[in-house]
């Protein structure tokens, strides 16, 4: 019983790997899709979860995701608010910046 459990525990940070690097890909694929905030909070979990993973790649990666979605939502909101200027509307940039 002892032996198998210990087996579980070797096994679970390449386990834990393959969920982080999953999690982090369905974000890169929603934000690649136009779901920003979606991507952002998976992306957020992937992160969580890397931090137990103690690998510096794998944070590293999952971080430049997450940097990727946030800079994507940032443009959007900039688009939008500028948009919103230019048709005269200052309430509606104030709440888009």
């Amino acid at each position: 019983m002892a032996i198998a459990a210990v087996e579980v525990l070797c096994k679970l940070p390449v386990r834990l790997r393959g969920e982080v690097a999953a999690i982090r890909k369905f974000g890169a694929s929603t934000r690649l899709m136009g779901d920003y905030e979606s991507a952002i909070k998976n992306l957020e979990l992937s992160r969580e979860l890397a931090k137990k993973v103690n690998n510096p790649a794998v944070n590293l990666s999952v971080l430049n995701s997450l940097g990727n979605a946030e800079i994507s939502l940032a443009r959007v909101k900039y688009r939008q608010a500028s948009s919103a200027v230019q048709r005269g509307d200052s309430l509606e940039a104030e709440k888009r910046s």
